[in-house]
């Protein structure tokens, strides 16, 4: 089911393109951070947070141009 989040994520990214959004967004260690790096965000930084011994990370990528149909309104 993978490729179904890559999806997901792929839509979304073209959308905040299109909207001239900046993209930050944060997880936790035990949460998606290598899902996420592998769709090519980085790491800017980590805080540790409870419980005990995980941290939140925020993450950041330079959109490119859409790749392929973005969700839009009706």
């Amino acid at each position: 089911m993978a490729a179904g989040w890559e999806e997901i994520l792929r839509q979304a990214e073209d959308e905040a393109h299109a909207r001239g959004c900046r993209t930050v967004l944060y997880t936790i260690t035990f949460q998606a951070p290598g899902f996420y790096h592998k769709q090519g965000w980085k790491r800017l930084g980590e805080v540790p947070c409870d419980p005990p011994g995980t941290s939140r990370i925020f993450m950041s990528k330079e959109l490119a141009a859409p790749t392929g149909n973005s969700v839009r309104p009706r």
